[in-house]
């Protein structure tokens, strides 16, 4: 299900995770101005959480499709809510050549995309190192790219936990970039695997930029 404009179930989904989060996790979000009002962007977003893909995509100014893993699409009840804002499967046993190229002609129609670098949720609460698929997605779209930092949802749900618990959450979305700003030359053999690497930097300095300001 790709997501070019809003729908009822997007809304009502939306909705009422929006107000949920605000009364439970006292969720704040800052940035969200920094997101281009038209034209494809790619978010790339820290992973700590289940929670991480609904509550930024719900808080999104633009309607966001999802990069997400094909098993949570198994998960009763959160299938449903990862569908209406748009998750698009990928099997990450196997390069999922459909998905990817599902993902690159959605940015390069003008959709927004959220996907998270480090390919999984992260097991100690700290930003790890990337998988090349965002960075072969960013290189093949070259859309505007928006780093991400969701900050305590580890805390909330992290694994192994099956009921999220109150807690503090708060997500900050940084300046958009574009890949020429890594500053290397696409035509470069390891530029994918250069890409990733600038963008889960780009999400670190975002972090470091948070703690100092608190």
């Amino acid at each position: 299900m790709a997501l070019k404009r809003y729908t009822i179930f997007y809304f009502i989904c939306k909705t009422i995770i929006i107000i949920l989060s605000k009364i439970y996790w006292r969720l704040s979000a800052k940035g969200r101005e920094n997101i281009p009002k038209e034209g494809g962007v790619l978010l790339v977003a820290n992973h700590a959480s289940y929670l991480d893909p609904p509550l930024i995509g719900s808080y999104s100014t633009r309607p966001v499709n999802i990069l997400t893993k094909s098993e949570l699409l198994k998960i009763p009840v959160f299938n449903l809510i990862i569908k209406a804002l748009g998750a698009i499967p990928i099997r990450r046993e196997m390069i999922d050549r459909k998905s990817l190229r599902t993902a690159v002609d959605l940015l390069k129609d003008g959709c927004v995309l959220l996907v998270f670098p480090e390919g999984t949720r992260t097991r100690n609460g700290s930003i790890g190192n990337p998988k090349p698929g965002s960075g072969l997605i960013a290189k093949m779209a070259d859309v505007a790219i928006i780093p991400v930092y969701i900050q305590g949802s580890y805390e909330t749900l992290p694994r192994r936990r099956i009921f999220p618990k109150p807690n503090k959450i708060k997500i900050h979305f940084g300046k958009s970039f574009t890949i020429s700003d890594s500053g290397y030359d696409v035509k470069e053999k390891d530029f994918v695997y250069i890409l990733s690497n600038f963008m889960i930097d780009k999400i670190k300095e975002l972090k470091e930029k948070i703690n100092k300001e608190q």
